[in-house]
């Protein structure tokens, strides 16, 4: 049976990426979105970053549901 997992939009929260993660995990969520305009932008990202991304959110009980690249105007 599919399962529904609550995710948070850290964008919503409009702190740093570490201190948004924290509250989402406070928060209960099992997952957040991510948002590639912001401290997580894909192409700059090293390997070393992504290591510490996948740890920190490993450490708070955290995945990810979607990483979203929001436009000047939209669609």
């Amino acid at each position: 049976m599919l399962q529904v997992r609550i995710a948070v939009d850290l964008s919503s929260l409009h702190q740093p990426l570490r201190k948004s993660l924290e509250i989402a995990s406070e928060l209960g969520a099992e997952a957040v979105q991510l948002d590639a305009r912001g401290e997580i932008f894909p192409g700059r990202l090293s390997q070393t970053g992504i290591r510490h991304l996948r740890r920190l959110l490993d450490d708070l009980n955290l995945r990810v549901a979607a990483l979203c690249f929001r436009t000047r105007r939209g669609y």
